[in-house]
């Protein structure tokens, strides 16, 4: 794990010291990922968002580990997938559609792990009052599980000057 950690704090300091952008390309992946792991990686946003968007905490269940932790900005960190859906059902309003944007900063698959920075941009719909708007940035290590499939195992979000609800892209 010492070692993971190491190559991924390398990986980041590599990659915002490339001149291609703020933090390079936005995908730093080892020689030993194969396509499919990108391929799954790169969907998952999509995948989290079409299941938070409507509700479905089945499915977003099954998009964590079992041991897998929340760490959402300015509440208590929710350890287990129990624990994490249980937090998603409370902080929605039964029928309520919320919207989320996620937006790629950088990717690094190293073997059974991956990490990965994305801009987020959340909007809550409320009934006769101003929606609420939020934005920060997120870090997520997936786990490989013995199954062969991608889950978040950690998961921890935070509000940040530079991503404001104003550079939130256009999404259709």
């Amino acid at each position: 794990m010492k070692k993971i950690l190491a190559c991924f704090i390398l990986g980041l300091a590599l990659t915002a010291c490339d001149n291609s952008g703020p933090l390079g390309d936005g995908n730093n992946v080892d020689s030993a990922a194969s396509s499919d792991d990108v391929a799954a990686l790169s969907g998952f946003g999509d995948a989290w968002r079409a299941a938070y968007e409507v509700g479905d905490f089945a499915a977003l269940e099954n998009l964590y580990e079992p041991d897998a932790w929340l760490m959402p900005s300015e509440k208590a960190a929710q350890k287990g997938r129990d624990d994490i859906i249980d937090y998603f059902r409370k902080s929605r309003v039964p029928g309520a559609k919320a919207s989320i944007v996620f937006e790629n900063e950088s990717r690094i698959i190293d073997g059974d792990f991956a990490f990965e920075t994305a801009h987020w941009w959340l909007e809550f719909p409320r009934e006769g009052q101003a929606p609420i708007l939020s934005s920060g940035r997120s870090l997520l290590i997936f786990k490989r599980g013995s199954d062969g499939g991608w889950r978040i195992w950690r998961d921890i979000d935070n509000h940040t000057p530079d991503v404001t609800f104003e550079s939130k892209p256009d999404v259709n």
